[in-house]
């Protein structure tokens, strides 16, 4: 088990240096905007806190419902993004 669970990390490594560094097939999700700087400096303005922060999401102590409610009303624009405001503590 335990040659199969190194043998399975060696082949994701390998997958994930091509894809992601020597042939790079996900550049076409990487876009480029010249506001960066200020979207980044906006969203640093946002959060009172360090964090990972996944939006949209529902806030602590949503009811079912409304969480239905809200599921609903994102599919009409699905997009999810992950915000970290400090990547690399000290």
């Amino acid at each position: 088990m335990i040659v199969g669970a190194l043998v399975g990390g060696l082949i994701l490594f390998v997958w994930q240096f091509l894809t992601w560094g020597a042939l790079n097939l996900h550049e076409a999700q990487q876009n480029y905007t010249p506001k960066q700087d200020s979207i980044l400096s906006y969203l640093n303005s946002q959060f009172s806190e360090d964090g990972a922060y996944f939006l949209p999401t529902y806030a602590p102590g949503t009811s079912r419902e409304e969480m239905e409610k809200q599921m609903k009303a994102r599919k009409a624009s699905p997009g999810r993004r992950w915000y970290t405001t400090n990547p690399c503590p000290a």
